[in-house]
């Protein structure tokens, strides 16, 4: 992972070695909370008030820890294909490896996770810690 002095630049975690390799630069998200979660569900009505079917859906996923190289991590997930959230579990996060899919794991029952085609993401650095949201930018 990079620090702050470092441009954010996107990462794709697309199998067991590099997932591993980058939860562990990170402290495997130790002592993390899920800061906020947005869905784009790939389509939108247009000014016509006609329904555009415009791609897959996309999760974004903003994790702050208490680990200074990484506090904030952004995840994006694409092609959701299956999403299931239960905030009352403590997250821990881990990625499953199918033939054409990724399952990212939030919480150590399986009561929350994200299954989608593809993952990225990048170390926000401390520009995400605070109050501030990916909807609000730093402030």
């Amino acid at each position: 992972m990079k620090n702050d002095n470092q441009t954010n630049s996107w990462i794709q975690v697309n199998c067991r070695a590099r997932w591993d390799q980058l939860a562990e630069s990170c402290d495997y998200f130790e002592d993390g909370v899920v800061r906020e979660l947005s869905w784009t569900g790939g389509e939108y009505v247009d000014g016509n008030f006609q329904m555009i079917f415009a791609g897959s859906p996309v999760v974004w996923l903003l994790v702050q820890t208490q680990n200074a190289k990484a506090p904030a991590i952004e995840f994006r997930i694409e092609d959701v294909v299956e999403i299931q959230l239960d905030h009352r579990q403590e997250p821990e996060f881990n990625t499953v490896f199918g033939d054409d899919e990724i399952l990212l794991e939030l919480s150590g029952g399986g009561g929350s996770l994200i299954r989608g085609r593809s993952v990225v993401l990048q170390n926000k650095g401390s520009t995400f810690i605070g109050e501030t949201t990916l909807l609000s930018g730093s402030e």
